[in-house]
């Protein structure tokens, strides 16, 4: 049992490092907090920054706005 939980942590650590190295271990602690302080009434905040997220990386991608992008549909 001591080695399959041993197993488990060696593989997850890489992981953990890297959402610290990439987000931000400040980030990380705050997103927390404020998950635990305000629950789920935040979630609107994480689905506005996707889809900021989501049309930034469109603009990328074509070189168009998203609204140059909605008129040509």
């Amino acid at each position: 049992m001591k080695s399959s939980f041993k197993n488990m942590f060696a593989s997850l650590l890489p992981g953990i490092f890297l959402i610290g190295y990439n987000i931000g271990t400040g980030s990380l602690t705050a997103m927390s907090k404020a998950g635990a302080n305000y629950g789920t009434g935040l979630l609107w905040v994480v689905l506005l920054s996707c889809l900021i997220n989501f049309f930034s990386r469109f603009t990328m991608a074509t070189g168009m706005t998203a609204m140059e992008g909605y008129r040509i549909k």
